[in-house]
């Protein structure tokens, strides 16, 4: 049914049982998706730009089996399911919704989503049951201009790699600070069981008065080393904590030709870091963030057991 003409899913009584995936994208004069509760096998439900799109029914909210669904592009989306309870959802993506307003309450656990994508979304806020989303890694917030506020649950989701909150211009300073300090540092959360680097970026320009190596560079530098001398007992040691403040990176022309590869696409400056230390080991994260139209804060937690070194030096890199 791509780019097909309909205006209403379910307008008309029908059995949709046997139904495993179902893809409106492009469909321009769809309105409204009505009652999909007879949906129950439905795994699927794609619905890329479709621009008149404004009502969600309360149904697709509690469809047991659906494990992606799409919006992306539905700018007039408004009405969205108030509850969502996906126990097999994986991908949700209402990135570029940028009409809908509030995110739905998540009722009970759902381990089973590790991507969550709502940069450039009308969000205001999140509410705290987010924190029910135990298997969240990835989630894109960026150019969110009216998210005002982030619930302090998301940041003890035990699973979380990365969140993007770049240019969220109106994001509390509060939240800011919620972000930063070290209670809400994720080394410090002994339920996180994973061995794995945990980074978010957000707008400002300070580094958290808790961290214990700080360095300011006399002029702008694309680069910042930091010796930590003396013996470190990392037997006590749950990881090491990285923060930079990053210049604002503007978008590169999606024209800009590249050597290895025949296309075009855009390529976007990375931020990295890397540990070194004087027995050879080594540990390296590199990060791609979106343009950012202002100075941003980028924090990064390693979780690094196989540290065992007596002295560590810590590279910053920006390209």
């Amino acid at each position: 049914m791509y780019n097909s003409l309909i205006k209403e899913l379910g307008a008309e009584p029908k059995n949709f049982q046997n139904m495993i995936m179902m893809d409106f994208s492009g469909c321009g004069f769809l309105t409204k998706i009505l009652d999909l509760s007879s949906a129950v096998n439905l795994k699927e439900l794609i619905l890329r730009n479709c621009g008149s799109l404004v009502e969600i029914h309360d149904s697709v909210g509690f469809l047991d089996k659906l494990f992606q669904l799409s919006l992306n592009g539905c700018s007039s989306l408004n009405s969205f399911p108030g509850s969502l309870k996906l126990r097999s959802l994986e991908w949700l993506d209402l990135q570029g919704c940028s009409s809908l307003q509030q995110f739905p309450e998540i009722s009970g656990t759902m381990e089973c989503l590790q991507n969550l994508f709502l940069a450039d979304s009308g969000i205001i806020e999140l509410p705290s049951s987010i924190g029910n989303l135990t298997g969240l890694r990835h989630i894109y917030l960026g150019r969110c201009r009216n998210l005002l506020h982030l619930p302090f649950s998301i940041l003890h989701l035990q699973h979380l790699e990365q969140m993007s909150l770049v240019d969220c211009s109106k994001l509390g300073e509060l939240t800011k600070k919620d972000i930063g300090n070290p209670l809400a540092n994720p080394l410090l959360d002994e339920v996180r069981t994973e061995d794995c680097p945990c980074g978010i970026i957000f707008p400002g320009n300070e580094i958290p008065g808790w961290f214990t190596h700080p360095k300011e560079e006399a002029s702008v530098s694309n680069s910042c080393e930091i010796d930590i001398n003396g013996l470190l007992d990392l037997e006590e040691i749950v990881g090491i904590a990285l923060c930079a403040v990053v210049q604002p990176i503007l978008r590169i022309s999606p024209k800009t030709p590249t050597q290895d590869v025949g296309d075009f696409f855009p390529r976007r400056p990375d931020i990295e870091a890397e540990i070194k230390g004087n027995v050879g080991q080594r540990y390296y994260i590199g990060r791609s963030p979106e343009s950012m139209s202002s100075d941003h804060v980028w924090l990064e937690y390693f979780f690094v057991e196989s540290f065992k070194l007596l002295r560590v030096r810590t590279v910053i890199v920006v390209e």
